[in-house]
């Protein structure tokens, strides 16, 4: 079934060439996944990338009936997403918002709610190519329908009390206060209120809905969070791909490539709190909007 330097699938295709196997993992009775190291050319240069193919062994009646349809399948109980060659994906983002990881799995907790974000951590230029290492962030919370389910006194997760940064972790538990309506959302708010190092009561509080989660602190103007899908994902770009950005929505800056963006991005953001709102085709960067400098108001 498998040849030499390729995988070939049921009808004799060729999916992939390769260099070495690395593992085979056997998930059910029906399908190998297969660890390898394959070689990608961007332009005269080469990167050495992970990648995660399968073969169908015997394949049961669901794999049989209509096994191009791009979309969610179930097999042996478990949900994949599939492209339209039949293979399933892994290590990205559907277009319904679900993060797959290593095997195809999703996970509710690691779903876009609202706006997909990206925030990058670092980036090599290959030839044409821009691969950008960062953080797929989500700006809403969670299912709205769950979030209309509960009420003062129950208990979310928040960036920490004093945290003021906009890409983090939901890792603190803080009680609802109470409830309020913003854009016709049923909007959860948090309240918590310590003294600071000068001695001074400070009070914080976070609003939560599907769309949108911000903090508001004393002393300080609202601030978005963007809640961490997935750490160190990997993206494309072209290097000349266009940026847009929030000023020039006002007449104040002109749009910039994408290397230029992201050489300002290292010159001027050493916090890493620097986003992008993005649309992804797969794991390439096909539109994305400079929101680094957005406030809530």
């Amino acid at each position: 079934m498998f040849k030499q330097y390729g995988i070939f699938n049921s009808i004799g295709k060729v999916i992939i060439k390769m260099k070495s196997w690395k593992k085979i993992i056997i998930i059910g009775l029906n399908i190998v996944l297969m660890v390898n190291t394959v070689n990608i050319s961007f332009g005269a240069e080469k990167t050495r990338i992970c990648s995660y193919l399968f073969e169908s062994l015997e394949q049961s009646e669901d794999w049989k009936t209509d096994i191009t349809a791009a979309g969610w399948r179930q097999v042996d109980g478990q949900w994949y997403f599939f492209n339209q060659d039949g293979n399933y994906l892994t290590n990205t983002l559907t277009p319904d918002g679900y993060w797959l990881d290593e095997y195809g799995h999703y996970n509710e907790q690691k779903r876009i709610y609202g706006k997909c974000v990206f925030n990058p951590t670092n980036y090599v230029k290959l030839g044409n190519q821009l691969l950008i290492t960062g953080n797929i962030c989500d700006t809403g919370y969670a299912k709205q329908q769950e979030l209309d389910n509960l009420y003062s006194g129950n208990i979310v997760f928040t960036p920490g009390l004093n945290y003021s940064g906009r890409v983090c972790e939901l890792n603190t538990m803080q009680v609802i206060d109470k409830i309020v309506y913003e854009d016709g959302l049923r909007t959860l708010v948090t309240y918590a209120s310590y003294y600071d190092e000068r001695g001074e009561l400070m009070e914080h509080r976070y609003y939560i809905n599907a769309q949108k989660i911000y903090g508001e602190s004393t002393y300080s103007m609202p601030w978005p969070v963007y809640r961490v899908i997935q750490k160190d994902v990997i993206l494309v770009a072209d290097s000349n791909t266009i940026f847009s950005s929030e000023k020039e929505m006002y007449g104040d800056e002109m749009p910039m490539t994408m290397e230029s963006c992201l050489e300002n991005w290292t010159a001027y953001w050493p916090n890493n709190d620097y986003v992008w709102e993005i649309e992804l085709n797969g794991n390439y960067i096909h539109k994305a909007v400079d929101i680094g400098l957005n406030y809530m108001g």
